[in-house]
């Protein structure tokens, strides 16, 4: 990543390389590069940036990083495959479609999936978007998530382990759904029926009769 191109480059970055591997367990190692204009350079799972915009920051602060790591080096250890939570991405260089689609096979339920590039891009990675749609809840293209709203189409769940029950939502309309399950009433009376669901439409509502959506008396 070029020092012009790095969006962290007012800030300055700190450049860390992998050094270690035991055990499956990754030991980063600080490098003498502290307060340059850019990124390091990448190569085979050995750069991160780093904004030094909190230098000394205290316990409950932590400065944005980049880290970067090649294919094989990321499928190789699965620790990078865990969820951080905090300000930090890792990127992953592929040398080819079939690299990129082979990642995305191995990784798990995620809530969103974002995608960045050109409508064309999703032509030629057909692919990558099918495979996607199997992994992630909601898919994105040129925006970036959460960017949850409360509305009919927000779907905002996903194959587990991003959810424990990937038909439901956490937000949006149909969110309700979680809080509620299906009752039948069989050749019950009128008189003993549910406001809901007696003859006349007391409530006002939509109702399934007969398989069409009606507001009107039965």
């Amino acid at each position: 990543m070029a020092a012009d191109s790095s969006p962290l480059a007012p800030f300055g970055v700190v450049g860390f390389d992998w050094s270690g591997r035991a055990k499956g367990r990754i030991v980063p190692e600080m490098s003498a590069r502290r307060g340059s204009a850019g990124a390091t350079g990448a190569s085979s799972g050995r750069s991160v940036a780093t904004s030094t915009f909190f230098p000394q920051a205290p316990q409950n602060r932590a400065p944005a990083m980049i880290f970067n790591t090649d294919s094989k080096t990321f499928q190789e250890q699965h620790v990078l495959r865990e969820e951080v939570f905090g300000p930090s991405s890792l990127l992953v260089n592929c040398g080819s479609k079939e690299e990129l689609e082979q990642i995305a096979r191995g990784m798990a339920g995620q809530l969103t999936a974002t995608i960045h590039g050109t409508e064309e891009d999703l032509i030629e990675h057909a692919g990558l978007v099918a495979i996607l749609r199997e992994k992630a809840g909601r898919l994105i293209f040129n925006q970036f998530p959460t960017g949850v709203e409360v509305c009919p189409s927000m779907q905002h769940g996903g194959p587990y382990p991003a959810t424990t029950d990937s038909r439901f939502t956490s937000v949006g309309t149909y969110a309700i759904k979680r809080f509620v399950r299906p009752v039948a009433f069989q050749n019950f009376p009128d008189s003993a029926l549910p406001a809901e669901l007696k003859n006349k439409n007391v409530r006002g509502i939509w109702r399934v009769l007969d398989g069409k959506f009606t507001k009107d008396d039965v």
